[in-house]
Order: C-alpha cells, then structure tokens, then sequence
C-alpha cells in the first residue's frame, strides 16, 4: 500500500492515524501541491475534476478520501485486541462532517495568513529546495497558496459556524474524555478539528514556527483552550 499526502495536513493525518492504530504497514509517499497534480490524476484514474490528498493505492484500488481510507484501514486491523475505531458509523461520519466544516474553514484563515507571511512560505516550499535558495522561491509557495484559496473557497458565517462546532464537541465531552465513552475516529476528527485553533506539537502537525503561528487562532484559543488540553492528552495516549 502507498499513502500519499501532506504529512502535516489534518485531513492526511486523519487517515494516517487510523492506519497507524490499526497496524497497516504501508510507504508512505510527500505529495507536492500542483506539481504532483498529474501523476496522482494518472494513478488513481480520475482524470477529470478536483482530487486532492490524502490518497491510498492498495493494488489497483485507489481511495481518495480520509474518511473512506479510515473504514478500510480499521476493516484490515491487525491490532491483538482488535479494538475498531467505529463502533457506530453513523456517528462518525456525522463528527468527520463537522470536523471537515470546521477544518475548511480554519485552512482559508491560514492560508490567507501565510500569503502575508515570507517565513511561512519558505517553510512549506518543498524540501528538493536547497535551504540556502528558498528565499528566491516564495513566488512558488504564494502560487500555490492562492492556488488553494480559489479552490477551496471561504464558507460562508465562518466564525459563527466554527464556534458552534466546538460548542457541540465540548457539549459532548461533559464529565467524560471520549465522545462515545470509548475512543473512536469521532475523537480523531475532532482533535484534527482543532489544529487551526493551536497546533500540537507534533511532528504531525505544522511544518515550522512560522506556518504553526498561522494556523493559530488567539480568540479561539482562549476560548476553546480546554478542548486543546483535551486534544492533547488524546494525542499522548492514543498516537
């Protein structure tokens, strides 16, 4: 199996968290926004129409979607307790739809940052570029920065619609550490949720200091600051 994605993407670490707990053996592949455009149309046949990462080549299958690599990865569990990460379906995939609103709406606030942001840039330029020359290429990571802001457009009552999101989550999270009483993919999506509140310190989560300032959300984060705790403690036991 090859899993090609962004390895600091919440949507990628979704899928790579499942696949991890689950005790897949895969390679992992970096995916270079637009540049790798192509190939991944050519490999996963879909020649036509947006696709993006993460994506998993199992043989000649190729599933395009976190939520979708996440069911097929805990289908395939190796783990000696077998424990699944989807003991209700239904409420996963209600969670994994609000985790994806909330996360489109935290990746156009940041990458609308890191427009402004020479120090970002250079940090998300690929790692082929030499250190030394970066600097001389931020006019490729501000193409592709744009390239994502008309592609993934701002949903509409952003602020509103984000805080009731996390207004739910902390709802469910009363007087227990899991949404369904046991850890599940609910909780995954909804810790990856939180990365453009505050990024975890992780090496699964934003690529340098610069980039992780702009994932960041000051009010938010004041704001939902125990729900980071809770995101945290979930990420040192579980990942």
């Amino acid at each position: 199996m090859i899993f090609i994605s962004l390895d600091y993407s919440p949507w990628s670490e979704k899928a790579r968290w499942v696949l991890d707990w689950s005790g897949l053996n895969y390679e992992n592949k970096a995916y270079v926004s637009m540049i790798g455009t192509p190939w991944l149309k050519y490999k996963t046949k879909k020649l036509t129409g947006p696709l993006g990462v993460p994506v998993l080549l199992n043989g000649k299958e190729a599933l395009t979607d976190s939520f979708d690599i996440a069911l097929f990865a805990d289908s395939k569990n190796t783990r000696p307790d077998k424990q699944t990460l989807f003991p209700c379906k239904k409420a996963a995939k209600e969670w994994n739809e609000l985790s994806e609103t909330a996360l489109s709406i935290g990746r156009y606030a940041c990458v609308e940052k890191q427009l402004d942001n020479k120090a970002a840039q250079i940090e998300i330029l690929p790692t082929f570029i030499p250190k030394a020359v970066k600097p001389y290429f931020t006019w490729l990571a501000r193409n592709g920065l744009q390239y994502h802001l008309d592609k993934y457009p701002a949903p509409e009552n952003s602020d509103k619609t984000y805080r009731e999101i996390l207004d739910k989550l902390r709802e469910a999270l009363v007087d227990k550490d899991y949404i369904l009483g046991e850890f599940s993919y609910c909780d995954i999506v909804m810790a990856l949720a939180l990365q453009y509140v505050k990024p975890i310190e992780s090496k699964y989560s934003a690529p340098g200091p610069a980039v992780a300032e702009c994932w960041t959300d000051q009010a938010l984060y004041e704001e939902y600051s125990d729900l980071v705790q809770w995101r945290d403690r979930l990420y040192e036991k579980h990942r």
